[in-house]
């Protein structure tokens, strides 16, 4: 189908909703970020913040945020992977 005589429709910056469309970041960027925050969280200076004198139901505080943060680095990974862009 031609379009008779009426103008092109601008092309616009829009999402279908009305927003600004915000730019892409692709998977392995995301997944290089991640390792990143991976690394920022599980090395010293960060980790040392747990390495006190306390326990979670009888479990000292350490090796409780050594596994959280483990879980949860696991678990974006997951949600990254899972991800479907449109």
């Amino acid at each position: 189908m031609q379009n008779q005589g009426l103008p092109a429709p601008a092309a616009t910056n829009e999402s279908a909703a009305g927003r600004p469309a915000s730019p892409r970041i692709p998977e392995g960027q995301r997944l290089v970020a991640l390792f990143a925050l991976g690394v920022l969280l599980l090395n010293f200076p960060l980790l040392a913040l747990w390495d006190v004198r306390a326990t979670v139901m009888g479990i000292p505080v350490f090796p409780v945020a050594l596994f959280g943060l483990w879980a949860l680095l696991i678990g974006l990974v997951g949600w990254l992977a899972d991800r479907k862009e449109p």
